[in-house]
């Protein structure tokens, strides 16, 4: 029908955006992400394979934040030690999990 077929023009049109998808998931305050992608419109761009384009920063912000969550994990398990984060080794834990936070930010710039 023309009401289906203008609906699959607009989410590939949509999801052909360079870079959408990415600033999507860069949404920081979480209850606007989950809006975001509440929205009809986004779910069916999430199944276009336009939206992810080569796919490279995908995996780039994938492999940082896997990078990220293990480092927040050993720092973690370290507090429970004592007080680690007030010695230089936790002070050099804490700022190396800040850069590699904001690297996956910066990944999108």
């Amino acid at each position: 029908s023309f009401l289906k077929m203008m609906d699959t023009s607009i989410v590939e049109h949509v999801a052909s955006i360079p870079n959408l998808l990415e600033e999507l998931l860069l949404i920081e305050d979480p209850e606007t992400r989950q809006r975001v992608f509440d929205m009809s419109i986004v779910k069916k761009v999430l199944f276009s394979i336009d939206s992810i384009g080569k796919g490279d920063w995908l995996i780039n912000m994938l492999d940082k934040s896997i990078s990220v969550q293990q480092t927040q994990q050993v720092f973690d398990n370290n507090l429970s030690g004592g007080d680690y984060g007030d010695t230089a080794e936790g002070r050099a834990f804490q700022l190396k999990l800040q850069m590699a936070k904001e690297e996956c930010r910066n990944l999108a710039e």
